[in-house]
């Protein structure tokens, strides 16, 4: 039985940075299972090694575009005053930055209008030639498949779309990178909001402090409210 859409493959693997670290690698996590052709691996790996049989190996190399840079994922519009005055940006042009993480985000330039720039984030290993070597363990056929539940988890080589960053971007590169995403609270409006908090704090110690002073009050009222008219028969005192 060889490798096709549809059927459940088990595999073991390893993944590179081409010349430089490794990735992934079932020797640190056990053999890959599954489903050829989900959409869960990297399409250039699949069709790499589809048509492999049962104790196939194959090494080789994936370009970006092929590795992962082949995945598509979300867009987002930005200021573009986020972006330096001298900027000349220009479409294709690419970018790092900083999330509130401080984990790296990469974007392409798609378009560039008077007062937005639009970008797609790139995963981050984008631009890189990905080394690969697999030996295939099983092929069979797939049993019925299931949705995925909340416990169920991609396989290690899963080509799943990223999230995009936080609302703030830090820059990387102060020269090249943006500070902020669209939508992010600029410095001077992040201190107004706090002003606001804390002004609506005092508020409510000032309202507790009027509380208190209103029974204080009451309990004076009642201090000198007199019990009723003064008794005849008591003696009088003079002065």
């Amino acid at each position: 039985m060889k490798v096709e859409k549809g059927k459940k493959i088990v595999m073991e693997y390893e993944i590179a940075i081409e010349g430089g670290e490794i990735l992934e690698s079932s020797h640190a996590q056990g053999p890959l299972e599954y489903i050829h052709g989900d959409g869960r691996m990297l399409p250039g790996l699949e069709a790499r090694i589809e048509g492999l049989s049962q104790g196939d190996q194959q090494e080789g190399s994936l370009p970006p575009q092929e590795a992962f840079g082949s995945l598509t994922l979300p867009t987002q519009t930005i200021d573009r005053q986020e972006f330096p005055e001298d900027a000349d940006l220009q479409e294709g042009m690419h970018f790092e930055a900083l999330n509130l993480d401080g984990d790296r985000v990469r974007f392409q330039v798609l378009s560039v209008e008077e007062d937005l720039v639009q970008v797609r984030y790139e995963h981050p290993l984008a631009d890189k030639t990905i080394h690969y070597k697999v030996t295939i363990l099983d092929v069979s056929e797939a049993e019925e498949s299931k949705e995925a539940g909340p416990g169920d988890e991609a396989p290690p080589l899963a080509a799943e779309e990223s999230a995009p960053p936080d609302e703030s971007i830090a820059p990387a590169d102060p020269e090249t990178a943006p500070t902020e995403q669209e939508g992010a609270p600029t410095d001077e409006e992040s201190a107004l909001l706090g002003e606001v908090d804390a002004l609506k704090g005092e508020v409510q110690a000032l309202a507790g402090t009027v509380e208190a002073l209103e029974e204080e009050v009451e309990a004076l009222e009642e201090e000198v409210e007199p019990s009723g008219p003064p008794d005849p028969d008591l003696p009088k005192t003079s002065t």
